[in-house]
C-alpha cells in the first residue's frame, strides 16, 4: 500500500496534467476562433470590395450606351471602359482585372434592344488563414453587377423633380422668352439658354405646383399624372438652389392663367446660370440622367413630341 503523501502526490500531478491538456485545447480552440473570425471579416472586406468595383465598372460602361439608337461600336467601347473602370478599383489591395493573379473579370453587353445593359462580374480567389489549416489556402469570393442605360423614362421615380411646372407649348407674347415656346428648342442643339417665368403675368411660361406636400415631386407616371397649378408667388425670399446647380422640372400643356389642373408629359432640366428668385430662373436646357422606369417618351404629335423625344430623360441605374 503507498503512502498517504504519496498518493497525494500521485492525485494533484494527475490534476495538474489534466489541467494543462484542457488548456492547452482551449487555447487552439481560441486561436481557432481567433483565425476563423479574420477569415470571415477578411471575406466580407474582400466581398464588398469587389462589389465596389463592378458596380462601378457597370455603371462607366453603361454610360456608353445612353442613346436612343446603340452601334456595335458602341457596345465594344461599353465593354472596354466596363472592364478599365473595374481595374481602377482595388480588392484585397490589388487591382480588380484579369492581369492580376487569382482574379477572372467577365463583362457582357446587352446593347440591341431597350433599356440596355452592361452585366460586370468578377471573381477573386481570397487567402484563408483558418481553411488553409486543413489544405484550403483560398476560397472564391464572386460579385455581380447589372447597370442600366436608356434614353427615355415612363415613369419618373420620386425625389428628382422641383414643385415648378413648364408650359411645353405657351408662347408668351412678352420678356424674355418672347414669342418662344420651350417646344420651339426641338430640333435645335442641346445646350440652349431657356428663362423659366413664374412673374409677372404677362410674361410668364411656368407656374407652381401646389398639391405635391413637399417641395420634390412623388412618383409621375407621364400622360397620367394630374398636377394643380398655382400662378402665384412663394413666401420664402431665398431660392433654395443657385447658379450651376441642375433642376428637373414637369412639362404641361397649356396657356395662362395657370391655375388648372394639368398632365404632366416629360420633364425639363436646367443647368441654372441666373437666377431671379421667385420670379425666373435662367439655364441651359439639358437631358438629365435620372431614376424610374425606362420607356418611350409619351407620344404626343408634331412639335412636342419632337421636343419630348430629343429632350426625354436618360435612365442610368444598378439594377442588380
Amino acid at each position: 500500500m503507498k503512502p498517504l503523501d504519496q498518493i497525494r502526490t500521485q492525485v494533484h500531478s494527475e490534476r495538474g496534467a489534466f489541467g494543462s491538456v484542457l488548456l492547452g485545447l482551449l487555447l487552439i480552440a481560441a486561436c481557432g476562433i481567433a483565425a476563423l473570425g479574420a477569415d470571415v471579416a477578411h471575406l466580407v472586406s474582400v466581398k464588398a470590395q469587389l462589389q465596389n468595383a463592378v458596380d462601378a465598372g457597370a455603371l462607366g460602361g453603361a454610360q456608353d450606351l445612353l442613346k436612343i439608337a446603340v452601334t456595335p461600336q458602341d457596345q465594344t467601347t461599353a465593354s472596354t471602359d466596363a472592364r478599365t473602370i473595374t481595374a481602377v478599383n482595388v480588392a484585397d489591395s490589388t487591382p480588380v482585372s484579369n492581369n492580376t493573379p487569382g482574379t477572372n473579370v467577365t463583362v457582357a453587353v446587352a446593347g440591341v434592344t431597350a433599356p440596355y445593359t452592361v452585366t460586370v462580374q468578377a471573381t477573386r480567389q481570397a487567402g484563408s488563414l483558418f481553411a488553409s489549416i486543413f489544405g484550403i489556402p483560398s476560397e472564391a469570393i464572386t460579385s455581380k453587377a447589372v447597370a442600366q442605360a436608356s434614353w427615355g423614362l415612363k415613369t419618373l421615380a420620386p425625389d428628382q423633380a422641383i414643385d415648378i411646372g413648364v408650359s411645353l407649348d405657351w408662347i408668351p407674347p412678352n420678356g424674355l422668352q418672347q414669342g418662344r415656346a420651350l417646344d420651339s428648342y426641338a430640333g435645335l442643339p442641346i445646350g440652349q439658354s431657356f428663362t423659366v417665368i413664374l412673374n409677372p403675368q404677362s410674361q410668364t411660361n411656368a407656374a407652381w405646383i401646389k398639391d405635391w406636400g413637399s417641395f420634390y415631386n412623388p412618383q409621375i407616371d407621364f400622360g397620367s399624372t394630374v398636377v394643380n397649378l398655382d400662378n402665384g408667388t412663394v413666401g420664402s425670399s431665398e431660392a433654395p438652389y443657385g447658379v450651376g446647380d441642375i433642376i428637373v422640372m414637369p412639362i404641361f400643356l397649356g396657356a395662362p392663367p395657370f391655375n388648372y389642373s394639368a398632365t404632366v408629359y416629360g420633364v425639363v432640366a436646367l443647368k441654372i446660370t441666373n437666377i431671379d428668385w421667385p420670379h425666373k430662373i435662367t439655364g441651359i436646357l439639358s437631358t438629365p440622367i435620372l431614376r424610374g422606369e425606362p420607356g418611350t417618351p409619351f407620344g404626343l404629335p408634331g412639335q412636342e413630341g419632337q421636343y419630348l423625344t430629343q429632350y426625354a430623360p436618360q435612365v442610368l441605374q444598378l439594377i442588380q
